[in-house]
């Protein structure tokens, strides 16, 4: 098992929420190279080039993780303008009421 030391704090303050992306993305990343793997394992073990043919092409590269993390990023983004937004003074907004 890895252990990872982050010393950015920006990094640091965004981990709780940037930890299950990239978990989720770690598993995902890992079923595709066993199923690749099984895929190819087989292949190997093929006598006939008959046999070969019949097991289809190993699955290519993903084209759309690039737009799962541009997602992502918006939602952290937008998480942290919140955070940001929430730490504004509540007494912000009466000031400008009493006038």
């Amino acid at each position: 098992d890895w252990t990872i030391a982050v010393d950015k704090p920006l990094v640091r303050w965004l981990s709780p929420i940037l930890k299950p992306i990239f978990v989720f993305n770690h598993r995902w990343a890992m079923a595709r190279g066993l199923e690749s793997l099984r895929l190819e394992m087989v292949r190997r073990r093929a006598k006939t080039n008959l046999e070969k043919s019949l097991l289809g092409s190993p699955p290519g590269p993903a084209r759309y993780s690039g737009l799962i993390l541009a997602g992502a990023a918006l939602l952290v983004v937008g998480a942290v303008r919140l955070l940001l937004s929430s730490r504004e003074s509540p007494c912000k907004g009466a000031d400008q009421g009493s006038k």
